[in-house]
């Protein structure tokens, strides 16, 4: 049969072939019961076992006795969502070889060992591991090395017994995703025990939280979907956008989980990482549990081995990434030095007119907002799987010229010549 190809040609951009085009709110419900379905299906085991371990613990048994039961939970969890068997032994091996270290006792300079031990081990799973499977237990690892990490330093003088680190590190419910807390914090919520009342605050506050990661979780899912963008830099702010809220799900996600065994503790600040007013902002807001750790175990204890060295140790533990984009981290966090001499400029210009002032914090929360345009629309759906290289990073960084890269270059040349001369 020949067919027209110009009658064929007037189909384009009307309804699919005589079916009638899908409504929104078909289409939103659709994908909201396909996305709920999903995630019911991966989660249901991570929260059976965190209400099983928060029931176990009413009777607060002793460490020995819970760190036996959090071990079997922890590799329960871990048959169920990972299935690389040789990166899970490459894991466990690095993971024997970090706390070995960070549990000999009374040895003043095992924290620097353990710190150096853990970004080394990153560094190497990073370049030999095939990229998805490397991606696969990124994450994971990562956690262990805070935690080894933390204990490494807070264990120098002996005061904690091997159980107490133990169970600090195979807590099961935040064992996977997180989040980090503080050993002290984790010491003192096991010690007591909750009553009734405590308990039940908990459960509505987990409840609570976990409703707001799936709020998130829908809009990640299912917002590119319902939108539809079709002007280009709309549409890469609605991948960006759809990047940060799978964030924001998972970090609401794990803050659910810490709360309901009793952990105070702030993952993350969407409305400070929407409407910031400088990239400084959204460092801190975007994984608070990481900027703590870095800041307190990493850079503060760097710090007098000299700036630079301090800063690339912290650099060095942001390996949830990938190596190709360590450097990416480093051009935009050096970013606050100019940012914050705009701030010098604006209270020199609230001091003359306050609507000048009102106008450049808006522009700053402008150019802010594009930087996270930019570092946002690689995250894309077509390379997840396998991590996000360097050259997929440059191909949709050059759609744009790379213009977050010359912003970030004139405001450090602006802050020189303000340095200079003011």
């Amino acid at each position: 049969m020949d067919y027209d190809i110009e009658e064929m040609e007037e189909y384009e951009g009307e309804e699919d072939w005589g079916y009638p085009a899908e409504n929104p709110s078909s289409l939103a419900y659709r994908c909201s019961a396909g996305v709920l379905q999903s995630a019911s299906g991966n989660l249901a085991p991570l929260i059976y076992v965190a209400f099983l371990i928060k029931f176990g613990s009413i009777f607060n048994p002793p460490y020995p006795l819970k760190t036996l039961k959090w071990l079997l939970a922890t590799g329960y969890l871990i048959s169920h969502f990972l299935t690389f068997e040789k990166e899970l032994i490459y894991c466990f091996t690095a993971f024997l070889v970090l706390f070995s270290i960070a549990s000999v006792p009374k040895f003043q300079y095992k924290g620097y060992c353990t710190l150096l031990a853990a970004i080394s081990i990153i560094v190497s799973m990073n370049l030999y591991l095939p990229a998805n499977r490397f991606v696969s237990v990124r994450g994971l690892f990562m956690l262990l090395a805070m935690k080894v990490t933390t204990v490494a330093f807070e264990t120098e003088d002996g005061s904690k017994s091997i159980f107490e680190t133990l169970a600090y590190v195979l807590q099961p419910a935040l064992f996977l995703f997180g989040p980090w807390i503080p050993l002290e914090q984790f010491s003192a919520v096991e010690s007591e025990r909750q009553p009734l009342r405590k308990n039940l605050e908990n459960i509505l506050k987990f409840l609570a939280l976990l409703l707001v990661s799936i709020f998130f979780l829908l809009v990640s899912s299912c917002g590119q979907t319902l939108l539809q963008p079709s002007h280009e830099l709309y549409r890469d702010y609605v991948t960006a956008f759809a990047f940060r809220t799978s964030h924001y799900f998972i970090g609401f996600l794990t803050q659910a989980l810490a709360a309901l065994f009793g952990y105070s503790v702030v993952v993350c600040d969407p409305f400070s990482v929407e409407f910031p007013r400088s990239l400084v902002d959204v460092v801190v807001a975007w994984d608070v549990p990481m900027h703590t750790f870095l800041r307190k175990y990493v850079y503060l204890n760097c710090r007098k081995f000299g700036l630079i060295f301090a800063i690339f140790s912290a650099f060095c533990c942001q390996f949830s990434f990938s190596w190709s984009q360590l450097p990416i981290h480093g051009c935009f966090t050096i970013t606050r030095a100019a940012l914050r001499s705009g701030k010098r400029v604006e209270k020199s210009a609230q001091s003359l007119v306050s609507r000048f002032a009102s106008t450049i914090n808006a522009f700053f929360s402008f150019v802010t907002i594009y930087h996270l345009i930019y570092l946002g629309m690689p995250f894309t759906d077509d390379e997840s799987e396998y991590g996000f290289s360097m050259q997929h990073t440059l191909k949709h960084w050059s759609r744009h010229y790379y213009a977050s890269h010359l912003i970030t270059f004139l405001f450090a040349a602006f802050t020189a010549i303000l340095d200079r001369f003011v």
